[in-house]
């Protein structure tokens, strides 16, 4: 995705999943991304994207905290269609709570202080395929599958994950359009997790939608954009799982602040929510 948009783009987000839940996951992150621009392009059918993402994880007495550099070949498909091949790596920092962890019966190989923290790398590869009027993806998480050796008295592996995403921007008027997509993430041993999205857009100003995420939630979103530069998204996820049980639903809450202006107009190469 980096260097899909024309200007440099900057994303703040925080996401608190279902509240009430003690230990209930909570997430922070920060991207920064941009198109590369040479004073002499030797081919203008191709350029380059550059970014970063800082993110935390808190989820019981576990967190997380990684660091990834991404960068993106773009390259024209068609008149219309265009691509992108690109690789999304760096390093996460896990971290367990020894000091509020109570084995119920011990002692329990895994409580260890020795092993409170540990760093490992990861990588993620992906293409998009995209135009002003569709979009198609595919990546692999933790494509490395890293073994953890300091927990417990075997090896914890980290297993892939798969993800594939497809939508469509259908103009339905002058200004408005409606906007279906559809994620589909799966791992091994593991039911996979679908998520299919309906928006609509009225003149790239603001979104409205739902969201169903199998197994999980029902979710209600929308997007605006404003002075030139900023847009804001919210997202709350009605929770339909037995997890509704013990939690109040889920917020997310998006900032984007943009060097260029994205009200109105055809400014974005994707259809997709950002």
């Amino acid at each position: 995705m980096a260097g899909t948009k024309e200007c440099l783009d900057l994303k703040l987000g925080y996401r608190s999943q279902w509240v009430g839940f003690a230990g209930a996951p909570k997430t922070t992150f920060a991207t920064l991304s941009s198109r590369l621009k040479f004073k002499k392009a030797s081919n203008p059918y191709v350029h380059h994207g550059v970014g970063v993402k800082v993110e935390s994880d808190v989820m019981g007495l576990t967190s997380a905290t990684k660091l990834y550099l991404a960068y993106a070949y773009h390259f024209t498909l068609g008149r219309d269609l265009k691509a992108s091949a690109g690789i999304f790596g760096g390093l996460e920092q896990f971290r367990f709570n020894v000091n509020a962890a109570n084995a119920w019966q011990g002692p329990d190989p895994a409580i260890h202080a020795t092993n409170a923290v540990v760093v490992w790398p990861d990588f993620t590869p992906g293409i998009f395929i995209y135009s002003k009027k569709a979009f198609y993806g595919l990546n692999v998480r933790q494509l490395l599958s890293n073994g953890i050796k300091k927990y417990g008295t075997g090896v914890n592996k980290l297993r892939r994950h798969y993800e594939f995403l497809g939508g469509a921007k259908i103009a339905a008027g002058e200004t408005v359009s409606y906007l279906p997509s559809a994620m589909i993430k799966f791992t091994s041993l593991s039911v996979p997790a679908i998520d299919l999205n309906f928006l609509l857009d009225f003149d790239n100003r603001a979104q409205f939608g739902i969201s169903y995420r199998n197994v999980d939630a029902l979710v209600g979103m929308f997007k605006v954009n404003f002075l030139k530069h900023f847009t804001l998204g919210y997202a709350f996820d009605f929770t339909t799982s037995r997890v509704k049980l013990g939690s109040s639903n889920t917020h997310e809450i998006t900032i984007g602040i943009y060097s260029c202006d994205v009200r109105g107009g055809d400014n974005y190469s994707c259809p997709a929510f950002d």
